[in-house]
């Protein structure tokens, strides 16, 4: 599985570095890579979990673009549930999730006919994000581990972002 995943990423990476362009005007098309930490607010205790994502931007009009992107994450967390209510340390109580989400974007840049080095803009898309529960603890008074372990769930990505430019071909956004 991982092989898969990372064949795909590269293989987006070299579409994308050989067609990307980063002009803010009549680029046509352009891409990237994303790599955010996720803040999950959950009982649990949280630890560093992750979610990269590649995508390809296809302009449509002038104030419109279209993305398209798909990514990996993974999710970890602690579970501290303690039946008896006394103070054990146990390690083995970790929940890891690998997370594939795919997503569909519609970007709108308001004021895209400025000529100036960065770029405001909104989103709103829908997206589905697989989960595969890989790990839970061995806790047989915890019925909420007999429930779903992996599938399919939707999303709504929506967001506000900026477009810096770099250089003629480099944004940060």
């Amino acid at each position: 599985m991982k092989k898969a995943v990372y064949l795909f990423v590269f293989t987006l990476l070299l579409i994308v570095s050989s067609n990307g362009y980063s002009q803010f005007k009549d680029y046509s098309i352009k891409g990237g890579v994303q790599f955010n930490p996720l803040m999950p607010f959950s009982e649990f205790d949280s630890k560093f979990s992750f979610i990269g994502r590649g995508f390809v931007d296809f302009e449509l009009t002038n104030t419109l673009a279209l993305e398209l992107g798909a990514g990996y994450g993974q999710y970890v967390t602690e579970d501290n549930f303690n039946p008896h209510g006394t103070a054990v340390v146990d390690h083995d109580k970790e929940v890891k999730a690998n997370l594939i989400p795919i997503d569909a974007r519609l970007k709108i840049t308001p004021w895209s006919g400025t000529k100036s080095s960065w770029n405001p803009y909104f989103y709103i898309g829908a997206g589905l994000l697989n989960f595969d529960v890989t790990e839970t603890p061995d806790v047989t008074v915890s019925p909420q581990y007999s429930e779903l372990q992996s599938g399919w769930t939707g999303f709504v990505p929506a967001g506000i972002g900026t477009e810096i430019k770099m250089s003629k071909n480099v944004l940060l956004d």
